[in-house]
Protein backbone atom coordinates (compact mmCIF):
# COMPACT_ATOMS: atom_id res chain seq x y z
CA UNK A 1 0.00 0.00 0.00
CA UNK A 2 1.15 3.92 -0.69
CA UNK A 3 1.68 5.36 2.68
CA UNK A 4 1.54 8.81 3.83
CA UNK A 5 4.39 11.08 5.41
CA UNK A 6 2.79 10.42 8.82
CA UNK A 7 2.95 6.38 7.61
CA UNK A 8 -0.71 6.00 7.09
CA UNK A 9 -2.40 3.81 4.32
CA UNK A 10 -3.09 6.48 1.78
CA UNK A 11 -6.63 5.85 0.21
CA UNK A 12 -7.16 6.82 -3.78
CA UNK A 13 -10.07 7.48 -5.86
CA UNK A 14 -10.19 7.67 -9.15
CA UNK A 15 -11.59 6.34 -12.94
CA UNK A 16 -11.15 6.56 -16.48
CA UNK A 17 -13.44 9.35 -18.33
CA UNK A 18 -13.36 8.72 -21.95
CA UNK A 19 -13.80 11.57 -23.77
CA UNK A 20 -14.50 11.49 -27.88
CA UNK A 21 -11.92 12.62 -29.86
CA UNK A 22 -14.38 14.91 -31.94
CA UNK A 23 -15.06 16.48 -28.34
CA UNK A 24 -11.51 17.95 -27.78
CA UNK A 25 -12.79 20.66 -30.55
CA UNK A 26 -15.08 22.62 -28.19
CA UNK A 27 -13.37 24.88 -26.47
CA UNK A 28 -15.76 26.90 -24.89
CA UNK A 29 -16.03 27.05 -20.92
CA UNK A 30 -16.84 23.74 -18.98
CA UNK A 31 -16.19 21.75 -22.61
CA UNK A 32 -13.79 19.01 -23.04
CA UNK A 33 -11.33 20.83 -25.38
CA UNK A 34 -11.12 23.37 -22.87
CA UNK A 35 -9.60 20.38 -20.31
CA UNK A 36 -7.57 19.03 -23.05
CA UNK A 37 -5.96 22.98 -23.29
CA UNK A 38 -5.47 23.62 -19.89
CA UNK A 39 -3.56 19.87 -19.75
CA UNK A 40 -1.03 20.94 -22.68
CA UNK A 41 -0.51 24.97 -20.96
CA UNK A 42 0.20 23.46 -17.65
CA UNK A 43 2.92 20.79 -19.31
CA UNK A 44 4.31 23.91 -21.07
CA UNK A 45 4.63 25.58 -17.37
CA UNK A 46 7.15 22.96 -17.32
CA UNK A 47 8.59 22.80 -20.69
CA UNK A 48 8.58 26.85 -21.89
CA UNK A 49 9.91 25.41 -25.43
CA UNK A 50 7.06 23.58 -26.00
CA UNK A 51 9.61 20.33 -26.30
CA UNK A 52 7.47 18.18 -23.98
CA UNK A 53 9.61 14.95 -23.19
CA UNK A 54 8.04 11.56 -24.04
CA UNK A 55 8.37 10.31 -20.17
CA UNK A 56 6.41 13.24 -19.22
CA UNK A 57 3.24 12.06 -17.73
CA UNK A 58 -0.01 13.39 -19.32
CA UNK A 59 -2.49 11.39 -17.88
CA UNK A 60 -4.20 9.65 -20.89
CA UNK A 61 -4.51 7.04 -23.15
CA UNK A 62 -5.40 7.55 -26.91
CA UNK A 63 -8.20 4.54 -27.09
CA UNK A 64 -6.75 4.17 -30.93
CA UNK A 65 -3.06 3.49 -29.58
CA UNK A 66 -1.57 0.54 -28.25
CA UNK A 67 -0.74 -0.31 -24.92
CA UNK A 68 2.78 -1.62 -23.28
CA UNK A 69 2.22 -4.93 -24.36
CA UNK A 70 1.24 -4.50 -27.73
CA UNK A 71 -2.01 -4.81 -27.14
CA UNK A 72 -4.78 -2.22 -28.84
CA UNK A 73 -6.40 -0.12 -26.80
CA UNK A 74 -9.29 -0.30 -29.12
CA UNK A 75 -9.74 -4.03 -27.59
CA UNK A 76 -11.47 -2.83 -24.59
CA UNK A 77 -14.78 -1.69 -23.90
CA UNK A 78 -15.12 2.45 -24.34
CA UNK A 79 -11.61 3.47 -25.65
CA UNK A 80 -12.09 3.64 -29.49
CA UNK A 81 -12.11 6.62 -30.73
CA UNK A 82 -11.86 8.25 -27.45
CA UNK A 83 -8.79 10.01 -25.27
CA UNK A 84 -9.25 8.03 -21.78
CA UNK A 85 -8.19 10.83 -18.57
CA UNK A 86 -6.59 8.80 -15.95
CA UNK A 87 -8.54 11.02 -13.07
CA UNK A 88 -7.92 10.83 -9.29
CA UNK A 89 -7.28 12.22 -5.79
CA UNK A 90 -7.05 11.23 -2.32
CA UNK A 91 -10.15 13.17 -1.37
CA UNK A 92 -13.56 11.31 -1.71
CA UNK A 93 -15.56 12.39 -4.86
CA UNK A 94 -18.94 14.21 -4.48
CA UNK A 95 -21.61 12.80 -6.76
CA UNK A 96 -24.23 14.67 -8.46
CA UNK A 97 -27.70 14.38 -10.03
CA UNK A 98 -29.88 16.83 -11.85
CA UNK A 99 -33.53 16.42 -9.85
CA UNK A 100 -36.48 18.19 -8.85
CA UNK A 101 -34.53 21.70 -10.35
CA UNK A 102 -31.13 21.12 -8.60
CA UNK A 103 -28.02 19.48 -8.38
CA UNK A 104 -28.60 16.68 -5.50
CA UNK A 105 -25.93 14.87 -3.44
CA UNK A 106 -26.41 10.85 -4.58
CA UNK A 107 -23.75 8.31 -3.06
CA UNK A 108 -25.02 5.35 -5.91
CA UNK A 109 -26.28 4.70 -8.77
CA UNK A 110 -23.63 5.96 -11.27
CA UNK A 111 -21.79 3.01 -13.22
CA UNK A 112 -18.71 2.66 -15.47
CA UNK A 113 -20.26 3.61 -18.99
CA UNK A 114 -22.55 6.14 -18.04
CA UNK A 115 -22.45 10.09 -19.38
CA UNK A 116 -20.82 12.44 -16.83
CA UNK A 117 -19.62 15.81 -16.19
CA UNK A 118 -16.03 16.18 -14.41
CA UNK A 119 -14.54 18.99 -12.48
CA UNK A 120 -11.25 18.64 -12.57
CA UNK A 121 -8.29 19.88 -11.05
CA UNK A 122 -5.30 19.98 -13.62
CA UNK A 123 -2.03 20.87 -12.22
CA UNK A 124 1.60 20.34 -13.47
CA UNK A 125 4.66 18.57 -10.85
CA UNK A 126 7.60 17.62 -10.83
CA UNK A 127 10.47 20.01 -12.34
CA UNK A 128 13.46 18.50 -13.52
CA UNK A 129 15.15 16.63 -11.07
CA UNK A 130 12.28 16.32 -8.58
CA UNK A 131 10.83 12.67 -9.11
CA UNK A 132 8.89 11.39 -12.47
CA UNK A 133 7.11 14.76 -14.04
CA UNK A 134 3.27 14.94 -15.37
CA UNK A 135 -0.19 16.05 -14.42
CA UNK A 136 -2.46 15.97 -11.38
CA UNK A 137 -5.56 15.10 -13.32
CA UNK A 138 -7.81 16.02 -9.84
CA UNK A 139 -11.71 15.39 -9.81
CA UNK A 140 -13.48 17.64 -7.80
CA UNK A 141 -16.79 16.77 -8.42
CA UNK A 142 -19.37 14.10 -10.93
CA UNK A 143 -22.65 15.03 -12.14
CA UNK A 144 -24.11 12.08 -13.57
CA UNK A 145 -25.87 12.96 -17.28
CA UNK A 146 -27.24 10.00 -18.35
CA UNK A 147 -27.35 6.16 -18.54
CA UNK A 148 -24.53 4.57 -21.36
CA UNK A 149 -23.95 0.92 -21.91
CA UNK A 150 -22.20 -0.86 -18.57
CA UNK A 151 -18.46 -1.67 -18.93
CA UNK A 152 -17.21 -4.35 -17.03
CA UNK A 153 -13.66 -4.02 -16.36
CA UNK A 154 -13.28 -7.13 -14.03
CA UNK A 155 -14.29 -10.98 -14.05
CA UNK A 156 -17.73 -11.42 -12.82
CA UNK A 157 -19.02 -13.60 -9.84
CA UNK A 158 -19.07 -16.48 -11.26
CA UNK A 159 -15.52 -16.16 -13.10
CA UNK A 160 -13.82 -15.45 -10.18
CA UNK A 161 -16.32 -18.06 -7.30
CA UNK A 162 -17.23 -20.66 -10.21
CA UNK A 163 -20.83 -21.10 -11.17
CA UNK A 164 -22.57 -23.33 -8.58
CA UNK A 165 -23.62 -22.74 -4.95
CA UNK A 166 -20.77 -22.49 -2.09
CA UNK A 167 -20.58 -25.30 0.54
CA UNK A 168 -22.03 -23.52 3.80
CA UNK A 169 -19.80 -24.16 6.21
Amino acid sequence: PKLNERGEQVTEYGFGLAVPKSALQQTGPGQPGEVWAAMYQEAMALYPSGQIPPSFAMKYKDGDGIDDQGVPFAQREGYAGHIVLACTTNIPIKFFKWENGRNEIINEGIKCGDYVNVQLNVKAHGAIGQGKPGLYLNPYAVQFLGYGKEIINAPSGDQIFGNQAPPIP
